[in-house]
């Protein structure tokens, strides 16, 4: 049986971003960068159509890993495409979403809200990785909570920024294999 599709969601504009999201496509040949667009104003409806020609339009299932925004937009997508969304994304890796409770921390949330809060269709696994505070921090357990995944933080605040190898990608590495791999 061959490996599932790897979707690679990057969830800002910056050049952090790209960094992991070029490394991880360098390690997996069949990773694939989906471009969300929009990222001064985001766009829901768009954001869902683009992940939705994505998902369904490829070979078998994905695995899905989101950064930041891109965390919202997949969690809108499985919300509008229940029944699609379990046999779409074999499971997601989502690194640092957003704070949802603090919206004003950046005004573009604003155009996503209210964030979907119920049970994704697909194993999931919740990470944040960037320093935080113990207010985010549990707004961030409760959203996994909520959308029924595991959760788990790892490094401080330049942990997405470092030049070498960081937690984020070993651990991220390490959850990869188990959803790609069929053990998630």
């Amino acid at each position: 049986m061959s490996e599932p599709r790897l979707l690679l969601l990057r969830g800002d504009d910056d050049r952090f971003a790209r960094r992991w999201l070029r490394d991880w496509q360098w390690r997996y040949p069949q990773a694939q960068a989906i471009e969300l667009g929009l990222w001064d104003r985001p766009h829901r409806n768009t954001w869902i159509n683009r992940l939705n020609h994505a998902l369904n339009g490829g070979q078998g299932p994905a695995v899905v890993v989101a950064e930041g925004l891109a965390c919202i937009a997949l969690a809108w997508w499985a919300a509008y495409e229940p029944e699609a969304a379990g046999g779409a994304v074999k499971g997601a890796l989502l690194i640092d979403p957003p704070d949802i409770e603090r919206p004003e921390s950046d005004r573009r949330l604003l155009s996503l809200m209210p964030v979907p809060r119920g049970p994704l269709s697909f194993a999931a696994i919740l990470l944040a990785t960037r320093a935080r505070d113990e207010q985010e921090l549990r707004a961030l357990w409760l959203l996994a909570r909520d959308w029924r995944c595991n959760f788990d933080t790892v490094g401080g605040p330049d942990v997405l920024r470092v030049p070498s190898a960081s937690p984020v990608q070993s651990l991220g590495q390490h959850f990869l294999t188990r959803f790609l791999h069929g053990n998630g």
